[in-house]
């Protein structure tokens, strides 16, 4: 795994896979950082959140129903991190609370 310098901006992906049935996707950070949400799916193009805070949840409304997504990641933590983020299928307007 790759740390991310002021030249190079890393993204880690996971190596599960998230479909939308409703053409919504809502992420939901988890962790005590920022993160920065990539969406991956062959033969459309990349689809990148605005930064999410602590806590918070980002809804991903232009993703296609029933196509396959890759997560990527990124944030400015050590390589040995954790990242834990919820994804669910729809919209969510109001922040998660932990």
């Amino acid at each position: 795994m790759e740390a991310s310098t002021s030249e190079k901006y890393v993204i880690n992906y996971a190596d599960s896979k998230v479909i939308s049935k409703t053409g919504a996707l809502t992420i939901q950070n988890r962790n005590d950082f920022d993160i920065v949400v990539h969406l991956l799916c062959e033969g459309e193009p990349e689809i990148v959140s605005d930064k999410i805070s602590s806590g918070g949840c980002y809804s991903f409304l232009q993703v296609a129903a029933d196509k396959e997504y890759t997560v990527g990641i990124h944030a400015a933590v050590d390589t040995k991190t954790e990242i834990k983020v919820f994804v669910y299928d729809g919209k969510d307007t109001e922040p998660y609370t932990k």
